[in-house]
């Protein structure tokens, strides 16, 4: 790849990013039936989480410009133009308009992207702006930067590359900055719910005696809960975004034109991140909607005779006692409650 010319890189860039873009099109049509309808037909107007959808649909459309910019680039560079140099000539012309706002919609879709991790961030942490300042300090950081980028990308009037030594400095501290974001603001995230996840295990497992119940310890070792599912959620599609960032970073550090393909793709692969959240969160939700909203259980935790100085064993099921004096009925409220941000659950004990 050390002779990957920028007409090669153009070319490459167009086709994957159209493959791309085909796959945020199924996505987003399925976002959209998830944010506006439900089984029973149209949902109610209250009932719409608007800024998921003005998000969904902002990345989508900018999504969409990027490419068509760039089949209009292409035609331009390989069919109109006729000056010397040929295409390369034209798209080595950094300050042409196509070439900013292709860096633009990089900057906007990255934006958007980060900005909506950050503010599922500081929605989990109850609205703290003390506990999600590391990453709005970091996205402000980043916007800052990826604004000098396209001031400075369209006031050079060179025939150079992204990775020119001019530019080097800019994007590499606004990469960077991308990637130290994600990893940080999701770590943030997924950390919360892990101890929002212990803590509801240690009340909701155990009696006030601190006996364990041993029909429930079977039961939850089973399956994941709603919590680490929204964390998996969350890990798993965001991972497209932030693997396609740190390949964008690696190429452009070696000064690869490989980066024109990656960078390109990264831009559809935004979408489809944010898209695949609010299908699977929806589709739990959804999972979810025959169950009882509050549901009351009673449990009966059976204390062994051994702590009463006698003999005799607790039941695994509830359903067989050998003492039944020693039975202790318990009566314990489980509700869920829905985080209208990504459609995901929480668990309250009590």
């Amino acid at each position: 790849m050390a002779h990957f010319r920028i007409s090669e890189a153009q070319i490459i860039s167009l086709f994957l990013e159209s493959v791309a873009w085909g796959i945020l099109l199924i996505c987003f049509i399925s976002c959209m039936k998830t944010l506006l309808f439900t089984p029973d037909g149209v949902k109610r107007r209250g009932a719409i989480n608007w800024q998921m959808l003005s998000v969904s649909v902002l990345t989508f459309l900018v999504a969409t410009f990027d490419i068509s910019i760039a089949l209009y680039h292409n035609i331009v560079a390989f069919v109109q133009f006729t000056g010397p140099g040929g295409p390369d000539a034209e798209l080595t012309n950094i300050s042409d308009w196509v070439n900013v706002m292709k860096t633009a919609d990089v900057v906007i879709s990255t934006m958007l992207g980060d900005g909506m991790l950050f503010y599922r961030c500081w929605i989990i942490y109850q609205r703290s702006w003390l506990a999600a300042f590391p990453s709005l300090l970091l996205w402000l950081a980043c916007l800052g930067l990826g604004i000098s980028v396209i001031y400075f990308e369209s006031t050079l009037h060179s025939r150079i590359l992204v990775n020119a030594n001019q530019l080097v400095p800019l994007i590499t501290a606004y990469l960077a900055g991308t990637i130290v974001l994600n990893v940080i603001t999701t770590f943030l995230i997924v950390w919360r719910l892990w101890r929002v996840e212990r803590t509801n295990r240690r009340h909701g497992l155990l009696d006030a005696s601190g006996v364990r119940s041993q029909l429930f310890s079977v039961e939850t070792s089973k399956r994941r809960s709603k919590l680490m599912d929204v964390a998996f959620t969350l890990v798993e599609s965001g991972m497209i975004y932030t693997v396609t960032t740190v390949i964008t970073f690696i190429t452009y550090v070696v000064k690869n034109n490989a980066v024109y393909v990656v960078s390109s793709v990264g831009v559809q692969a935004v979408g489809i991140a944010f898209d695949l959240i609010i299908i699977r969160s929806v589709t739990r939700q959804t999972n979810e909607a025959d169950r009882a909203y509050d549901a009351s259980h009673s449990i009966q935790f059976v204390r062994s005779n051994a702590a009463l100085g006698g003999k005799g064993y607790a039941s695994r099921g509830a359903t067989q006692e050998q003492d039944r004096g020693n039975t202790i009925p318990m009566q314990i409220m489980v509700s869920q409650s829905q985080d209208r941000i990504s459609g995901d659950f929480s668990r309250k004990a009590g």
